[in-house]
């Protein structure tokens, strides 16, 4: 058995839902999560349940655990797709990067600029424009959810999601 980080994973067994609250319920065997730590030493993964009402992560003895590839599930990336992140303290910024190219589990991307529009006093709506670069492209690793969705790491404080939907998104700026 290889579980490792990130590693897509079912339970064999029932898994209390909460065990802070006495009314959770139990998440079913043969429920999948992603695996966010491994300590072989004790044998144990903390994973986080894709059904949990919670989103607790639980510590689970490897040996309860199953690898399971979902690989065929994850919605891969294509060149042109535009992914944003939403970050800041006291203020919302919005970033949107466009995808280059993909290659394995490796995307080149770039940033992109975008429309604002002022809706009240330093606050208001962004929307991407596709193929507006700016700055230098860069590669960043893509990984998946539980469910197939992708992702990037930007920074320690910013993750990429692809934009899902047409609408603006809102942004603050209080300096």
């Amino acid at each position: 058995m290889n579980i490792k980080k990130n590693s897509i994973v079912k339970n064999l067994q029932p898994v209390p839902e909460s065990q802070y609250r006495h009314d959770a319920g139990m998440i079913p065997a043969g429920s999948v999560g992603r695996v966010w730590r491994v300590n072989r030493k004790s044998g144990t993964c903390n994973v986080t349940f894709k059904d949990s009402k919670y989103n607790n992560t639980h510590v689970i003895p490897m040996n309860q655990l199953e690898t399971v590839d979902n690989s065929s599930q994850n919605q891969v990336p294509k060149p042109g797709d535009i992914f944003y992140t939403s970050w800041g303290y006291e203020q919302t910024n919005i970033d949107f990067y466009q995808i280059i190219s993909v290659k394995n589990k490796t995307a080149t991307i770039c940033k992109i600029g975008s429309d604002r529009k002022y809706t009240g006093p330093m606050c208001g709506e962004c929307s991407p424009v596709k193929d507006k670069f700016v700055g230098e492209p860069f590669q960043k690793r893509i990984v998946y959810s539980v469910n197939g969705s992708p992702s990037m790491k930007i920074a320690s404080y910013a993750y990429a999601t692809p934009v899902l939907h047409e609408n603006s998104f809102f942004f603050s700026e209080w300096h």
